[in-house]
């Protein structure tokens, strides 16, 4: 026996007391049951499964244990009468997905020292407003670090300020670092790594002093993602995939940059922390928020929320996905080059239309045609004849799409920028940094870009690429990338939706 309680006999008492040999308890065990009014498990239990307490007519009160690491999705759901769930843990369980909260006479009960770190859970945030602080008298001693001085909270350390132009705003900032991880100075020299990976790269590296530079600083519970209390509420999904509470990266940045009229533009860095000695899991994502209002602006436009994975002590491969995310995705609104397989979806063309209306996925388009794609100035241009071409993938889809070239850095994360991505980059930097009175060029832009130029003669793939005759280049292999997520919210909107 492996101490999962998978199965109840159909008969159970009204109070039900799980065994002291029961460690985990599975999916939907306590479903639908019509006469169960309670439910109370000692703290050797550590898991239950999803649905575990819904659909019960009856069910009223349900104690969990102190030691309970992950509860599957909406374990509450559709159980009207429950009226009190006792959560002993200290740290929130990690919870897959709550959507229904309007059980109408819930009340949820967690240590009074741990109410913030509840309500600050992606998941259980959502449970807000029926929780209230308990003093449990029994609960068991932590076996993990847990933080104490969360002083240092919301701390806002100016990196660097910009020397020319009006500011461009990037703040960083770290989740999963405890308190004496912010003493020891791990939290300041993880967060200057992170800037200076972001500006090891061109154009990022010619224009930093257009920059506005933040760090904020964050205390976790604890370190690392084996259990909760992060402050942000990051967490990893399936994949790659990596999220967290975008209202708190929005309020923490909107304090850091100090100006409401600012965060229509402003990026938002997030690095979760990992322990490094095991095991670690690359994970990044971008998360797209759109401007409160288009009118007027002639680049690609909008605030985000990147989060990513510390993959190693060095920054050199956590930079990669760094730059990937934040200065790809997150600044420059770029598509991934990657792709699965299959054809793009109608779908997803009317997706790529639409947005390329704002000027966002300037690096892939629907068409092959050299004359109308994005990026026909660079193909027409013998200057970018050894880089530009036009090679069938991207956007994840493997025929329909086309991108500017075979690798980038928004395909394996290696290399640099193409030479359509670094324009996109330039000219939203130079928009950004002096507003509408600029008025620079495509030749201003080559001039500057005869630093990434390549002048080497190109690969067969390359010279297969460019227009006339036209003729299919091979596909690359497929990446295991996340794909941008489109919240379809401003960054006002996400703080209201949190509230």
């Amino acid at each position: 026996m492996d101490g999962t309680l998978r199965y109840l006999v159909p008969a159970i008492d009204a109070d039900y007391v799980v065994p002291g040999e029961v460690t985990a308890l599975g999916d939907q065990l306590f479903q639908s049951r019509p006469t169960l009014r309670s439910v109370t498990m000692g703290d050797q239990v550590t898991s239950i499964g999803d649905y575990a307490f819904s659909f019960s007519p009856a069910l009223k009160t349900v104690t969990l244990s102190a030691n309970l690491a992950s509860i599957g999705s909406n374990p509450f759901q559709y159980s009207q009468e429950l009226e009190s769930v006792y959560c002993r843990g200290i740290l929130p369980p990690a919870c897959r997905v709550i959507e229904d909260t309007a059980n109408p006479k819930l009340t949820i009960y967690v240590p009074s020292q741990a109410l913030r770190f509840y309500t600050e859970d992606t998941q259980w945030e959502k449970y807000w407003n029926v929780m209230k602080p308990f003093d449990y008298t029994d609960l068991p001693k932590p076996d993990f670090y847990l933080s104490t001085d969360y002083s240092r909270e919301g701390e806002v350390t100016v990196y660097q300020k910009a020397s020319k132009g009006n500011g461009i705003d990037i703040v960083f900032m770290g989740d999963a670092y405890s308190d004496r991880q912010v003493a020891d100075g791990t939290y300041l020299r993880d967060m200057t790594a992170c800037a200076e990976q972001y500006f090891a790269i061109e154009p990022y590296k010619s224009f930093r002093e257009l920059f506005n530079i933040y760090f904020v600083t964050t205390v976790s519970a604890t370190e690392g993602y084996e259990r909760g209390g992060r402050s942000l509420g990051t967490y990893m999904g399936n994949g790659t995939f990596i999220g967290g509470n975008n209202a708190k990266c929005f309020k923490l940045a909107r304090e850091a940059v100090g100006s409401d009229t600012r965060m229509d533009e402003v990026l938002v860095v997030v690095c979760g922390n990992q322990d490094l000695s095991g095991t670690v899991r690359v994970c990044g994502t971008c998360h797209f928020f759109e401007p409160e209002s288009w009118t007027g602006r002639d680049y690609a436009c909008g605030p985000a929320v990147t989060y990513f994975t510390k993959t190693d002590a060095s920054f050199k491969e956590t930079g990669k996905v760094l730059r990937h995310e934040s200065g790809g995705h997150g600044f420059a609104k770029l598509a991934d080059e990657y792709h699965y397989s299959g054809s793009v979806s109608m779908g997803d063309q009317e997706l790529i239309r639409n947005h390329s209306a704002h000027l966002w996925y300037s690096n892939v388009d629907i068409t092959s045609d050299p004359v109308q794609v994005k990026w026909a100035k660079f193909l027409s241009d013998d200057r970018y004849k050894n880089e530009v071409g036009l090679y069938e993938g991207g956007f994840t889809y493997q025929y329909g799409v086309w991108r500017p070239s075979e690798n980038s850095i928004m395909n394996d994360n290696q290399g640099g920028f193409n030479a359509p991505s670094r324009y996109t980059i330039w000219y939203r930097i130079h928009k950004l940094a002096y507003g509408s009175s600029w008025n620079g060029t495509y030749e201003d832009f080559v001039a500057y870009d005869a630093v990434n130029r390549t002048t080497a003669a190109p690969t067969a793939a390359a010279a297969a690429s460019r227009p006339g005759p036209w003729r299919s280049a091979r596909v690359r292999a497929p990446r295991p990338h996340h794909p941008p997520v489109i919240t379809g919210e401003t960054w006002r909107q996400a703080i209201r939706s949190a509230q």
